[in-house]
């Protein structure tokens, strides 16, 4: 039945891909500097996790969705440590493959959004929240295997806080700084 067969192919087109991610890198914490006041808090680690969907599209861009979840630390002067962390969510997009340098490669672009972010000083009872929006770009090489394909990428990432919910006086200087993370990325894409 001709009808049949349309819906097969539309159904394969609307096919949703698993993705789990884990990215691991520096940051350039300029807002955290400014926040604590604190120059050796500009420096800092960050560990991310995602859970990416994706469609199986023939366009040149794939888009999907993000759930992702970040940790961060800063060390203060004082020896104290900050703990930043935030669950976010939101859409992405990714090239379809390309050839560069005899290697495939794509592009992805993240731009999530988060209410529930906080930053902690360890051992101190003071915790900051903040509503974040961050935005990731990565280059990605793709492997297939047997469960899919793993992919190994680099990625850069800007992220904008603004406080909200402050129960204590929180002096941050308005010169709009933001926090910069890049580093390097681990997936596996389940087929």
């Amino acid at each position: 039945f001709p009808s049949h067969d349309r819906g097969a192919e539309y159904d394969k087109k609307l096919n949703i891909r698993p993705e789990l991610s884990f990215y691991a890198g520096a940051v350039v914490g300029d807002y955290m500097r400014d926040l604590f006041d604190d120059k050796k808090a500009r420096s800092g680690t960050s560990t991310q996790y995602g859970l990416h969907f994706f469609t199986q599209w023939k366009l040149p861009v794939i888009v999907g969705g993000v759930l992702h979840y970040e940790r961060s630390t800063y060390q203060l002067t004082s020896g104290n440590t900050v703990i930043y962390s935030s669950p976010s969510i939101g859409p992405q997009i990714k090239t379809q493959d390309f050839q560069l340098f005899d290697t495939q490669v794509r592009f992805q672009t993240q731009l999530r959004v988060s209410p529930l972010a906080r930053a902690q000083i360890e051992n101190v009872n003071q915790t900051v929240k903040f509503n974040s929006t961050d935005l990731l770009l990565s280059l990605e090489t793709p492997f297939k295997n047997q469960f899919g394909e793993f992919v190994l990428g680099a990625f850069f990432q800007n992220q904008w806080l603004n406080l909200k919910d402050q129960e204590n006086l929180v002096n941050v200087r308005a010169t709009n700084q933001t926090n910069k993370s890049f580093g390097i990325s681990l997936s596996q894409v389940i087929e």
